[in-house]
């Protein structure tokens, strides 16, 4: 996640409430707990999806594979006591 924050441009730093510098680690976690993770799975699919465009080398296109395990949000609940999962399938 400090990667995806460190990627992002100033204007969404602003959105998130940082200012010059890349937050800790602890303040990362601190903002996720408060994400809707609805939310955040799309943010991330989308940034994602971004960096996965074909790649074309020596004439030919190969598609660029990024390998992501899901992530469950530790203390997040759904209705009926099920675990909040990011990054799930849609």
């Amino acid at each position: 996640m400090t990667d995806w924050v460190r990627n992002q441009d100033r204007a969404v730093w602003g959105r998130l409430g940082f200012t010059d510098r890349v937050p800790a680690a602890t303040t990362v976690w601190r903002l996720l707990i408060r994400i809707d993770a609805d939310v955040l799975s799309a943010a991330l699919a989308r940034w994602l999806l971004a960096r996965s465009a074909p790649v074309v080398v020596a004439g030919r296109r190969w598609r660029l594979v990024i390998a992501v395990d899901g992530k469950v949000e530790r203390g997040a609940r759904l209705a009926g006591g099920r675990q909040v999962h990011l990054l799930r399938p849609r």
